[in-house]
């Protein structure tokens, strides 16, 4: 008896491959955005009279938002000596604008600092 079974020509298999390889991938919507909203969020520290009086070498730790026109509204938790605190920081970061004041870096000459949980564009008028 022989065995008949049915094989695609390689070169078949290997013309489809390139095809479809040179396909282009689908945009993504417009109407998506093409970066999140916390990659425009960044911690920074200033130098503070207040902070430095509380805990020396304490500082002023500010969040800025980068985007040129949109504000973003955030959600941080906020960590002292590495442990989760209660409640949550929450408000809206100006576009290219000031920063938004958290707190001191050090308390009691214990470190403190937040982390983004939840950032988003602010949509609509609200005002």
């Amino acid at each position: 008896m022989l065995n008949k079974t049915r094989r695609t020509p390689r070169s078949t298999v290997i013309g489809l491959t390139v095809i479809f390889a040179t396909l282009p991938l689908p945009a993504a919507p417009a109407s998506e955005p093409t970066e999140l909203p916390e990659s425009f969020l960044a911690f920074e520290t200033q130098i503070d009279g207040k902070c430095h009086n509380l805990s020396e070498g304490g500082k002023l730790q500010v969040l800025r938002n980068s985007h040129p026109t949109q504000k973003i509204r955030f959600r941080l938790i906020r960590y002292f000596v590495d442990v989760r605190q209660r409640g949550r920081a929450t408000g809206t970061a100006e576009p290219a604008g000031e920063g938004v004041a958290l707190g001191c870096t050090r308390v009691g000459g214990r470190t403190q600092r937040w982390v983004i949980e939840r950032a988003e564009f602010e949509t609509g008028n609200d005002q």
